[in-house]
């Protein structure tokens, strides 16, 4: 084989594993966009990235493995859920007690993946569609950067928030 064939092989397949590594990435957000898309949702995808850039320092706060440490936050309220409609409740109270109805939000979910930036009012009523595609940690936190966090725990069954984190306070 001669060197320049070798050499268009070797780059076809680098972009092969690529494009396989970006599919495995947004695969999460693929599945809710698929629901979303069919209700006329409007939303967006957020590269992992932007996820972390969104998170802020929160990524690095105190926690164990992909959950936080809720007992040292100030003003953090936690609540657990046995149904998904009850998960569906706990995350319009979190929503309505952290942002505005009109408000972009990025969701995020465990481990860095493609997120999802859409309106709040949007994430309250579509909720179902938009969590039940990870059994892991969601994160949602204002799109745009804000004080306050979201975190849907699927192991503990629980969603805490707090308006105000200690880590954005000046």
């Amino acid at each position: 084989m001669d060197e320049d064939r070798r050499t268009r092989l070797t780059e076809k397949r680098r972009l092969a594993q690529l494009r396989r590594e970006r599919a495995a990435v947004s695969a999460t957000f693929r599945r809710v966009a698929l629901g979303l898309c069919g209700r006329g949702v409007r939303f967006s995808k957020l590269v992992p990235e932007r996820c972390r850039e969104a998170l802020g320092p929160l990524a690095s706060g105190p926690g164990r493995d992909e959950r936080l440490l809720w007992s040292p936050i100030p003003n953090a309220i936690c609540g657990g859920w046995r149904s998904e409609s009850e998960r569906d409740a706990l995350l319009r109270e979190a929503l309505a007690g952290c942002t505005d109805s009109a408000a972009r939000v990025a969701v995020i979910w465990h481990p860095f993946e493609a997120g999802l930036t859409i309106g709040a009012a949007d994430l309250a009523a579509y909720a179902p569609l938009v969590l039940e595609e990870s059994a892991d940690t969601i994160w949602i936190v204002a799109a745009n950067g804000g004080p306050w966090l979201i975190e849907l725990a699927y192991w503990d069954r629980e969603v805490c928030w707090t308006p105000r984190m200690p880590l954005f306070v000046s």
